[in-house]
């Protein structure tokens, strides 16, 4: 994960330090709140598991978004195959592409009101934190660049699933720094095994709309209140006065909370419909 990061990144974060993390990631989590609407009724308090996994390779579908729906399935299998290195926790290209489809509709010139850009919906900080340039040509908007790069990012996000109290190690190369409500995580996962399965990719995908420090402090939160941690549904709840999941949007995102609780919620079911729809 290091290689992903520069090290002129690492010391410039180091001295500017937690602020500007804080402020980096929850900016990049923000691009999903504003690019999706939030669903008009409450979060489904059970999401769908994928009924049928076609085989690797085939991701050849008819979801509805016009020709450009199937212009990138090469890329994307080219991208996982290249740049997802979990082997544990392999990534079938037929969620990746339902991502896509949730973040873009395959648009490659989308643009959210947080300044997120391209079928992946990278901000500009996470995109320069990868290695992309945004000027004099921005390309996130180019997918032979912007495809690697939302793997990686859903990479990293999962990784930070599995590992906790790792959190800094993994962003930005200083795994001697913690964080409480990773150490409460990584404590539950000593006695209560780490996710796996469908498990783990809710998690990731939440992470990837909402943030991995939202998805820790909701899992934190679900280890205080009872609940068990590594189900998505859990951390959901049936509605905000139960759900781990909304507090940890209050503490992030403030006034916006609701509106995100909702649309984390609903996000790894939209990917996981998709799914099923093929």
């Amino acid at each position: 994960m290091r290689t992903w990061t520069s090290m002129c990144f690492r010391k410039r974060i180091s001295k500017i330090g937690k602020a500007f993390l804080t402020t980096t990631l929850l900016g990049s989590a923000l691009c999903g709140f504003l690019s999706t609407p939030a669903s008009a009724g409450p979060p489904l308090s059970v999401t769908p598991v994928v009924k049928h996994r076609p085989a690797y390779g085939d991701i050849q579908t008819n979801w509805g978004y016009g020709p450009a729906e199937n212009a990138y399935n090469a890329l994307i299998e080219q991208a996982i195959a290249e740049n997802w290195t979990d082997q544990e926790n392999p990534l079938d290209p037929m969620m990746f592409k339902a991502l896509i489809a949730v973040e873009s509709a395959f648009k490659t010139n989308a643009y959210s009101r947080t300044g997120c850009a391209g079928l992946v919906q990278l901000s500009p900080d996470t995109a320069k934190r990868f290695g992309l340039s945004l000027s004099p040509v921005d390309e996130r908007l180019i997918p032979e660049k912007a495809i690697p790069v939302g793997v990686k990012v859903l990479a990293e996000k999962q990784m930070v699933v599995l590992q906790p109290d790792n959190y800094y190690g993994i962003l930005l190369g200083q795994p001697e720094k913690k964080l409480s409500y990773g150490t409460t995580v990584h404590q539950h996962y000593q006695t209560a095994g780490t996710p796996t399965g469908d498990n783990l990719l809710h998690l990731g995908f939440a992470s990837y709309n909402g943030g991995g420090g939202t998805v820790m402090r909701a899992m934190a939160k679900a280890v205080e209140m009872g609940k068990n941690p590594l189900d998505w549904n859990a951390l959901v709840g049936s509605g905000p006065a139960d759900s781990p999941l909304y507090q940890a949007c209050v503490l992030v995102y403030k006034g916006g909370a609701h509106g995100k609780y909702r649309e984390m919620a609903d996000y790894p079911r939209k990917i996981y419909s998709l799914m099923n729809k093929r």
